[in-house]
């Protein structure tokens, strides 16, 4: 099979993933609910965006995908769609555990996006300008760290540690 085809295939279920989340937390969203709900929606689709955006970015540098690569692209996958879970238990609920649950969340797929960088690159399987995988691996790497730290912020108030939150996911934008 060629690799430009199994590239592509994980690209289509990149993009079915990221539908799949996104239609998860729009169908989670009420009329009557408050700014507070909507605030914590937001969070999780600037979540699913950003690791769609960057899960893509990272695909299309990795020139032959092996077994380890595309097992870490599931589960990174996974944790994509298991996003509006987390997302709907701290809009419904703002406390230390839910917003930690919520870091720990966007953590684990940070850590599964880093680990699908890392193989593409220890095992030469990347292509692109030399500068850029410098830039995408110190961007990644830095990220489950800030929403551990993040998530660490909950236990002296849920809605300090949702503010970091939302400010470590919107300084990923600026990136």
């Amino acid at each position: 099979m060629p690799s430009t085809h199994a590239l592509a295939h994980s690209d289509l279920a990149g993009d079915t993933a990221a539908v799949v989340a996104l239609t998860l937390l729009a169908l989670d969203l009420h009329p009557a609910a408050g700014w507070p709900e909507y605030a914590v929606h937001a969070l999780g689709f600037l979540a699913v965006g950003t690791l769609w955006h960057d899960r893509r970015t990272v695909l299309a540098r990795i020139r032959r995908p092996d077994r380890a690569l595309r097992t870490l692209d599931a589960l990174l996958l996974t944790a994509l769609v298991l996003l509006p879970l987390a997302t709907h238990a701290l809009a419904r609920d703002l406390t230390a555990g839910t917003t930690i649950a919520f870091g720990l969340a966007l953590a684990v797929a940070g850590t599964l996006l880093n680990a699908l960088w890392l193989r593409a690159t220890r095992t030469r399987r990347r292509h692109g300008p030399p500068g850029t995988a410098a830039t995408l691996c110190r961007r990644h790497r830095a990220a489950p760290v800030l929403h551990l730290g993040a998530s660490l912020v909950a236990l002296a108030g849920p809605a300090a540690g949702l503010a970091v939150l939302a400010a470590v996911l919107l300084l990923g934008l600026v990136q």
